[in-house]
């Protein structure tokens, strides 16, 4: 009841304060902005899936109980991704780890967003962390409301970074588990579907686990009840509450950092209150 009129008023505003030879050009910005970090979202996820290969030696079989494999021996390059995020970042510091200290470093590129993260994070809605992110970008990050009233409901419908990971981990997971890992043709389905049902998925709470099976009807993996695909997805879906928690504060983050390339592009950003915390009120003159 209140995602629909925000975005209906917002957009109303935002074309009203944009200039008609800009606001073609902000939409196309952020439309292909979007689509391409939601492909390349998903295609991480492929990539990360395929390296730690998660499900792998599962076997499930309907009917039958789940086999586990012995341990696979862990190559030297997960063991540095994973290690990427320090237990300690003090102790990561001491000890001259530079990726560990990359990463703590990284995470002060999202001390302007953290409240509308956070917010994404506990709502597990786009939609409804949208007045959050609106305010953000407005008092946080001195974007100009003709950018972003356009492009935050706009992300919060189509721009799904987050989901899009999930869908790759997922879809890779469900292959390893039923003992028929997804090959490179159907990796590719898995993006362009992923991309597509971004479009049409609505920003709420469990929306991404619907859009799983639209990516995995897709590649041929039907999620038929008693079948192995419908064993993976339930124990996917078991944890889903969890992993939508994750998936949408990554998706309203990638909002506003799309938001944020858009306006600095039109130069549309107050780059003192970004720097400063304070924003530059032009003199008021009365014209005679």
């Amino acid at each position: 009841m209140i995602v629909v009129p925000v975005v209906m008023f917002t957009l109303i505003v935002g074309a009203a304060s944009v200039h008609p030879s800009r606001l073609g050009r902000v939409g196309v910005k952020a439309l292909g902005i979007y689509m391409t970090t939601t492909a390349f979202a998903v295609a991480l996820g492929l990539i990360f899936g395929n390296l730690f290969q998660p499900g792998k030696g599962m076997q499930l079989t309907a009917g039958a109980e789940v086999g586990v494999k012995q341990a696979m021996k862990t190559p030297s390059l997960v063991d540095t991704v994973v290690n990427i995020v320090p237990v300690n970042p003090f102790a990561a510091m001491s000890q001259g780890s530079i990726l560990p200290i990359i990463f703590c470093c990284l995470l002060f590129f999202f001390k302007k967003v953290c409240e509308a993260t956070v917010t994404a994070f506990v709502t597990r809605s786009s939609g409804g962390t949208l007045p959050v992110s609106m305010d953000v970008a407005d008092n946080e990050m001195g974007i100009a409301k003709g950018v972003y009233s356009f492009s935050l409901p706009l992300g919060a419908t189509i721009n799904m970074d987050g989901t899009a990971i999930y869908q790759g981990v997922c879809a890779i997971f469900i292959g390893f588990a039923i003992g028929a890992p997804l090959t490179v043709s159907q990796q590719m389905t898995v993006i362009a579907t992923a991309v597509l049902a971004s479009i049409g998925t609505a920003g709420v709470p469990g929306a991404g686990a619907i859009m799983l099976m639209m990516v995995l009807n897709s590649v041929g993996l039907s999620v038929d009840p008693g079948t192995p695909v419908a064993m993976a997805y339930a124990m996917i879906f078991g944890i889903d509450a969890i992993l939508d928690m994750g998936r949408t504060a990554t998706n309203v983050t990638g909002d506003l950092a799309v938001t944020c390339i858009v306006a600095r592009s039109e130069q549309e950003m107050d780059l003192s209150l970004w720097r400063e915390g304070t924003r530059v009120v032009e003199p008021f003159t009365e014209e005679l």
